[in-house]
């Protein structure tokens, strides 16, 4: 019963997307930004991720940005997963995008792409479960 999950589309088109805002500080957004935002909600709504569940009780770790945000931490592989379960206190769940927001806890904003690498922030829309990138 083993899944193999996998988004190299989604992951690579995050990275392009965070180097791109590092280059452009400020809240305003070029087109090739834009054009990247739109290409992550697409490649991010096919997608199935993994979610860390706490293996002792059902705790879900959740990550602080430094305005006070909170991301529930989603993985795009079992690598970028590992990266994040160093101590191996967490178990992996197999999630597709849609299900995202029927399982996330109620503090959080959405999820945060590969806390370990990209660190990219996905607001989460529970009723729709649309991604929307944070400026």
């Amino acid at each position: 019963d083993k899944v193999w999950v996998e988004n190299p589309a989604l992951h690579l088109t995050a990275l392009y997307y965070m180097q791109e805002a590092r280059r452009q500080p400020g809240p305003e957004m070029n087109s090739k930004l834009m054009e990247l935002q739109e290409e992550i909600e697409m490649h991010f709504r096919k997608g199935t991720f993994i979610l860390a569940i706490q293996k002792e009780g059902n705790g879900i770790p959740l990550v602080k940005m430094k305005n006070g945000d909170v991301y529930q931490a989603a993985f795009t592989d079992i690598l970028e997963f590992q990266k994040f379960n160093r101590e191996g206190r967490l178990r992996p769940l197999v999630v597709t995008a849609d299900k995202i927001p029927q399982i996330m806890t109620e503090e959080a904003k959405g999820v945060i792409l590969n806390p370990m690498g990209v660190r990219m922030p996905l607001q989460i829309k529970k009723a729709s479960g649309q991604p929307k990138q944070d400026a």
